[in-house]
């Protein structure tokens, strides 16, 4: 049963921003449904990466995405019982190795969300991120930061494949696929998001930039 604690709504809705009119959510990810829990590898201070090529999943004539938000489910225990997550979802860039791609510099994070956990069960975590617009032909990583302890099991699908998603304890990107407990299939992650136009950086400082947002 998936639950979200009432005070990790209220934050979500106060910080994800809403679709325009005219503008459709969509979702890119991961879109499978879950399939099995895979303990002993989430424990935080770890980041959490899953590949994407917008293109392949959504339509944008615009020519451009922004990410509104990051979502996974995690399940936990009775031992794990009362849990407390504090969690960030960002874009990253891919980065050609050999025949795939590994994450690297991130595009931009959003804000540390703080979630509660009162019960065991599988909850849905999403993580707002509101960025601008970038190309929607490129390959990109999403992904979710875990900041300090978090013990969960992660949910999985029933479908593995090798280079889709990583994960780093913080000494560098692991391909999950390599765990013998996540090689059954691939960590359920998704982004929602809605098309916008992609604008070209200008020669603004960015002490001008701030400026704009005060």
């Amino acid at each position: 049963m998936n639950r979200i604690h009432p005070a990790f709504l209220i934050l979500v809705l106060l910080l994800v921003a809403i679709p325009a009119v005219g503008q459709e959510l969509q979702r890119v990810g991961n879109l499978n449904q879950p399939a099995q829990t895979v303990p002993d590898i989430l424990f935080g201070d770890q980041t959490l990466a899953y590949i994407i090529r917008p293109y392949e999943q959504i339509s944008c004539p615009e020519g451009g995405f922004m990410l509104q938000q990051v979502g996974t489910y995690l399940d936990f225990s009775e031992n794990q019982i009362p849990g407390a997550l504090r969690v960030r979802g960002g874009l990253l860039r891919a980065i050609p190795e050999g025949s795939g791609f590994v994450p690297g510099e991130p595009y931009f994070y959003g804000e540390i969300v703080d979630i509660l956990i009162p019960e065991p069960g599988q909850y849905l975590i999403e993580a707002p991120v509101n960025m601008w617009a970038v190309p929607v032909d490129e390959v990109y990583f999403l992904a979710l930061h875990f900041e300090g302890p978090a013990e969960a099991s992660l949910v999985i699908d029933d479908e593995p494949a090798p280079g889709i998603e990583f994960i780093n304890p913080g000494n560098g990107w692991i391909d999950m696929f390599e765990f013998d407990k996540t090689s059954g299939g691939k960590v359920i992650i998704w982004g929602d998001i809605v098309c916008g136009v992609v604008v070209e950086a200008d020669a603004s400082s960015w002490s001008q930039v701030k400026q704009l947002f005060r």
